[in-house]
């Protein structure tokens, strides 16, 4: 390790947004409770409940942490102790005093009955056991908010990979598929009784990822490891995100370059009909409208002709966005590290909050040098 801490924790980060790996996560975290305070980072107390083995994970958690400014001390409990401590006033957990309650409940465990007898089971049993593991969740929030109003975060349940009645298995609204879809959203129904419980969508990052690329079924019968090396990153920057807004680390501005980022070609060159508009870039457009109708601000940072750029939102019918759309915008020769500082100005807004967007590595790297605490996001050559 570098004898600076800072220099290397800002070492790290930097290749931590540019590449992030297990590695890195690793070092994060090494760095961040070996040298908290020389790196003026404020501590945080995250207490992690779980019915499963979780200690791949926590690296890339606490890397997280420790990326926005963090110390993270983490207690954890006994393995399958979930109800020991939060039922019980006097346990270590409250004594703890955490500031994050993780809670890591895996429906192989907790309903054994829904998850590998199901077929066994008749419409009445399975209603019954739904009851049972609603009540038990509920039960859990009930004892924690009696002792704490800290955040709360946990997981929801995957699908099976494999359902136990096979094909039939769609075929009918009370098989395994639908019920289990039906007790994720009677969960997030019971949580909406209480503040500050969040819901790490793991079922949805199971179904991008793929169920066989996120399951790791040779450790989930040797240590009750369910997820494989694939999933532990983008698991852990889920809870990243949450962390960020619940630290007031909220994007607001998307910042957006023009030739070959919102087109293909360069206005200058081709003029503002000759550019293309492609359908992966008015896909991207689209899912930047989105964002738009979501309340994030748009700015452009080009280096253009104002005129050039201005022409091809008022005159190429191909376009998705609209000026009207674009809160501000910086389209000159200057170098856009000082434009991206303008934008901020103009929006009255930290530069933390701006995600800038741009296809030349020369420019993102710009960014990253001269502007650290603007998020970047290099798309690179092909659409």
């Amino acid at each position: 390790m570098d004898s600076d801490p800072n220099k290397e924790l800002q070492f790290l980060l930097k290749k931590h947004f540019q590449t992030p790996s297990y590695a890195i996560y690793s070092q994060l975290s090494t760095i961040g409770r070996c040298w908290a305070k020389d790196l003026n980072l404020r501590n945080v107390k995250v207490a992690v409940l779980r019915n499963i083995t979780v200690e791949p994970l926590l690296p890339v958690i606490s890397g997280e942490l420790v990326a926005l400014g963090l110390a993270p001390e983490i207690y954890i409990a006994d393995f399958n102790a979930t109800t020991g401590e939060v039922f019980n006033p006097e346990s270590e957990l409250y004594k703890f005093n955490p500031e994050y309650f993780l809670i890591f409940e895996w429906l192989e465990t907790v309903s054994p009955k829904l998850t590998e007898r199901f077929v066994s089971l008749t419409i009445d049993e399975i209603n019954l056991e739904i009851e049972r593991v609603l009540t038990y969740f509920d039960q859990l929030f009930v004892s924690i908010r009696a002792k704490s109003a800290n955040p709360i975060l946990l997981n929801n349940f995957p699908l099976p990979d494999v359902t136990t009645l096979g094909i039939l298995d769609v075929q009918l609204d009370n098989a395994q598929t639908y019920t289990l879809f039906k007790l994720n959203l009677e969960l997030l129904r019971i949580s909406r009784n209480y503040s500050g419980i969040y819901w790490i969508d793991t079922l949805k990052l199971f179904n991008r990822l793929g169920h066989q690329n996120s399951f790791d079924e040779k450790f989930w019968q040797i240590a009750k490891l369910p997820f494989s090396k694939n999933i532990l990153i983008p698991l852990g920057k889920e809870y990243g995100k949450f962390f960020k807004v619940l630290n007031g680390k909220i994007t607001k501005c998307l910042v957006l370059d023009c030739d070959n980022t919102l087109w293909a070609g360069v206005v200058g060159e081709d003029g503002a009909k000759g550019i293309k508009i492609t359908s992966s870039f008015k896909a991207f457009q689209q899912e930047i409208l989105n964002l738009y109708k979501r309340g994030l601000f748009l700015a452009l940072c080009s280096k253009n002709n104002e005129e050039d750029v201005l022409e091809v939102f008022r005159e190429n019918s191909e376009m998705i966005l609209a000026i009207e759309q674009i809160a501000t915008w910086q389209i000159n020769w200057r170098d856009k590290a000082t434009n991206i500082k303008q934008i901020a100005n103009d929006l009255n807004i930290a530069l933390s909050s701006l995600v800038f967007v741009d296809d030349s590595a020369f420019e993102c790297n710009l960014l990253r040098e001269n502007v650290p605490d603007v998020a970047v996001i290099e798309l690179g050559k092909n659409p």
